[in-house]
């Protein structure tokens, strides 16, 4: 009979506090196959995520099992890096750079204000507003004016509440846009530059209610590996090393497992984020202790 996903996780976490206590390793081949089992588990769907996550994530805490994770980390991502140049898709990055005329800023604005003028609530995952009455130019002007206006004020680290909440309307207007040009995957790039400024304005509870909402909306679109980074990152901002490591370890299982499309940007913020989590591990458990994570397994 079918294990269930419950029992799965139940019996991964019995195997892992066996040998965390007995200091050995006679688990070691069950608990490295069993994670990939759960991670296949949860990148099936949201509902599944949602459920599961927190179970699988409390026994790698319990059991204090950072240098597992990490283990299976290096082993996905020694797979991105054999990826062929000529697999890696190259993001174009020229709508960000559209030249802006003062009607299409005057008219974005009237849109956006008569958007949050209503009493309706607009969430990102149900972004749906329709721009049917902007041309193919202004849609790109107007995605140029909303990164533009991030990108400027993500160079203050402190934002104001104010700040935060205005921006979150933009990213509802931002997805909007993007969507109907096709080039859903610049929100979810541009959108860990929100999570960064509010992590370091200290909104953590905001960070982690937006990055939990960003999830949601990447199984709409298709691409729950942008999701899960885009948790990555907020979760590696606070310091929650088990979360982000696991995270992580999803995207990448997503992209390996499915054969995702590899877009350079992701490999850019893959190589630039990793680094830190790896850096305070070694700082904290020392580098034998990563090296022995990497051999384990």
């Amino acid at each position: 009979m079918k294990k269930s996903s419950e029992e799965i996780i139940r019996q991964f976490h019995l195997k892992l506090r066996s040998d965390r206590i007995n200091k050995s390793n006679n688990f070691q081949f069950e608990i490295e196959t069993q994670y990939f089992e759960i991670l296949e588990i949860l990148v099936e769907d949201y509902p599944t995520y949602r459920k599961l996550f927190p179970k699988f994530l409390a026994s790698l805490e319990e059991n204090d099992a950072i240098a597992c994770s990490i283990a299976i980390f290096f082993k996905l991502y020694d797979n991105l890096l054999t990826s062929s140049s000529d697999d890696i898709i190259k993001i174009d990055l020229s709508v960000i750079n559209e030249e802006i005329t003062d009607q299409t800023f005057d008219k974005l604005s009237q849109t956006m204000e008569e958007c949050f003028k209503s009493n309706k609530t607009y969430r990102i995952s149900e972004s749906n507003i329709n721009f049917g009455n902007f041309t193919h130019k202004e849609i790109r002007e107007g995605i140029s004016i909303l990164i533009s206006s991030l990108q400027g004020d993500s160079k203050n680290i402190e934002w104001t509440a104010d700040q935060g909440q205005r921006h979150m309307l933009q990213l509802i207007i931002l997805k909007s846009l993007l969507s109907s040009l096709g080039a859903i995957e610049h929100f979810y790039f541009s959108v860990s530059m929100f999570l960064d400024r509010l992590n370091s304005s200290e909104y953590f509870q905001a960070a982690r209610d937006v990055a939990e909402e960003i999830i949601i909306a990447s199984f709409k679109d298709n691409c729950s590996e942008l999701g899960f980074l885009n948790s990555y990152h907020c979760y590696s901002r606070q310091g929650s090393i088990h979360a982000a490591i696991l995270y992580v370890n999803m995207s990448l299982y997503i992209v390996d497992r499915y054969e995702k499309p590899l877009l350079d940007k992701y490999l850019q913020e893959m190589v630039l984020q990793d680094f830190p989590w790896v850096s305070l591990y070694i700082v904290v458990f020392g580098l034998s202790d990563v090296v022995w994570a990497y051999r384990r397994f």
